[in-house]
């Protein structure tokens, strides 16, 4: 019996959002709008296109003669065609809620790629094109570092601390996760206690800190996000009161 938690089937664990997303074994990083695409999945672009445009323009026709306060004009083309006045994309469901298959494929490029020509390697490519919209929605904040001596804090670290408010000199310390530190008097890591300056957690971890070398007395908590934190406690006014006054900590991870 699995006595932790555990993400359902097909799905994995995202460390950067901290959340079980679906799991697609496909890599679309050399994939993007600057990318030339192949002559199948180009093809099925056009045919996309022209489906879509199919589908405007007999919408348009069809209801050419209703009231005007609707969008729709009788204009006529160069060539003698009325001229359609409904915008280019036509969304095909509503924003409140979760599109349907039907609605989601409306828009992609899988459905027009002709099976009998194209490749596994050019369905992959419509697939990452198809998404690639989706990058911006995803992106996450670049991380704030306190000098340009600070590195990104180990995969492997809940968090670290330093003696420095830039990290340009003096000691670091790797906290791991579980860890339960006290600074006290005569131990292997009395050079630690009330030394700390800045404390970098890593994403989906909290440390929290204590005045007393017991875990008691003042304390703070800093948690990090969907990316590690840093934080200069002499520079934060919440934080401030601890800034080389810390004789035990802890650290734990989602």
């Amino acid at each position: 019996m699995v006595k932790t938690c555990q993400c359902r089937k097909d799905m994995r664990w995202n460390k950067e959002m901290l959340e079980c997303q679906i799991y697609l074994p496909l890599d679309c990083t050399n994939i993007d709008q600057a990318t030339p695409p192949s002559i199948h999945v180009m093809e099925a672009a056009k045919r996309a296109k022209d489906a879509k445009e199919k589908e405007r323009l007999e919408l348009c026709h069809k209801h050419a003669e209703m009231d005007r306060k609707y969008g729709f004009k009788r204009v006529y083309e160069s060539d003698g065609s009325i001229k359609c006045s409904l915008p280019d994309y036509i969304t095909p469901a509503p924003i409140f809620r979760t599109e349907k298959q039907a609605e989601t494929l409306y828009t992609s490029l899988l459905p027009h790629l002709e099976t009998e020509n194209f490749t596994y390697e050019e369905m992959e490519e419509a697939f990452c094109r198809d998404v690639d919209a989706f990058n911006l929605a995803f992106e996450v904040d670049e991380v704030w570092m306190p000098g340009k001596k600070c590195s990104p804090v180990p995969s492997t670290s809940c968090a670290v601390v330093y003696d420095s408010h830039d990290c340009y000199s003096g000691w670091s310390l790797d906290i791991l996760p579980g860890d339960q530190l006290r600074f006290r008097y005569f131990s292997s890591s009395w050079s630690y206690r009330n030394d700390i300056d800045t404390v970098a957690v890593s994403a989906g971890c909290t440390l929290t800190a204590f005045s007393g070398s017991s875990f008691d007395g003042e304390r703070i908590s800093i948690s990090a996000g969907v990316v590690e934190r840093w934080v200069v406690l002499a520079e934060e006014e919440k934080f401030k009161h601890m800034h080389e006054n810390i004789e035990s900590l802890q650290c734990v991870c989602r």
